[in-house]
């Protein structure tokens, strides 16, 4: 639920490599940005995850956060 009033924060995590993916990689990030969100009272209102390199902007979650924005 959104809450009005409050800044809303969208999140974006992602890894390149399968060996990226398998660890915590991905898991660390979200938590940290989690984190920092909480500590900051920044609601989140999405996450956005790509397994894929960053070397091009033709990712499917980062179009979408793209779009949403």
């Amino acid at each position: 639920m959104i809450t009005k009033g409050k800044k809303r924060a969208l999140l974006y995590t992602r890894v390149s490599t399968l060996e990226q993916e398998e660890g915590a990689s991905l898991r660390y990030q979200e938590e940290q940005f989690r984190n920092y969100c909480e500590r900051n009272c920044l609601e989140v209102v999405g996450c956005y995850t790509d397994k894929e390199s960053g070397r091009d902007f033709d990712r499917k979650e980062f179009i979408r956060l793209f779009n949403y924005v």
